[in-house]
């Protein structure tokens, strides 16, 4: 638990194994890079969009998609500069293309072409990194909310995580969310 940080938690977390093992995990919270998911028609994520760096700058980066013949072309601004790509006609392409955009990375995370959409900007995320002192750390990068946060968490075997705030929510970076658990 953390004791820390003023504000209600977004997200209870406690040691799997109680006792000296679970004093020795710690967490930290830190600015991820801004990101977001782009669905095919079916509403299936696709592609997966980050921003290059960490930090708020991230979040001024948008990303649209419009149908063209033989794929799709997909546009990324950001506040000086505007490229666009395509016709794109595969997500290898499409993939290949963001890459080499100096703003962005993308990740496939499915077999078809995203679907059309109007600017979607990338949204703010978090990487949260929980360490096992002397064993080992995981880092969980590029999380966009407080639910995606439990997830991650409660899917590693040292800690268990629920929800305990809103889930659209991030939390509080720094100090506030960089401590041992105890207990």
């Amino acid at each position: 638990m953390n004791t820390c940080n003023p504000r209600p938690p977004l997200v209870n977390l406690t040691a799997a194994r109680a006792g000296e093992a679970g004093n020795r995990i710690s967490i930290a919270v830190r600015a991820g890079r801004a990101v977001a998911t782009f669905n095919d028609a079916a509403a299936r994520p696709v592609l997966r969009v980050r921003a290059e760096r960490p930090g708020p700058d991230g979040a001024d980066i948008g990303i649209s998609i419009a149908a063209a013949e033989g794929g799709v072309t997909i546009t990324v601004a950001n506040r000086t500069a505007q490229r666009s790509y395509g016709p794109l006609a595969s997500i290898a392409a499409a993939v290949a293309a963001l890459d080499a955009d100096p703003d962005v990375i993308a990740e496939r995370v499915g077999d078809v072409l995203p679907a059309a959409i109007a600017v979607t900007p990338l949204v703010p995320s978090v990487t949260v990194t929980l360490s096992e002192e002397g064993l080992r750390s995981a880092e969980f990068a590029d999380l966009p909310n407080a639910t995606a946060i439990v997830a991650a968490l409660d899917a590693d075997p040292a800690v268990n995580a629920t929800l305990a705030g809103a889930g659209a929510q991030l939390p509080d970076l720094g100090a506030a969310n960089n401590f041992f658990l105890s207990g």
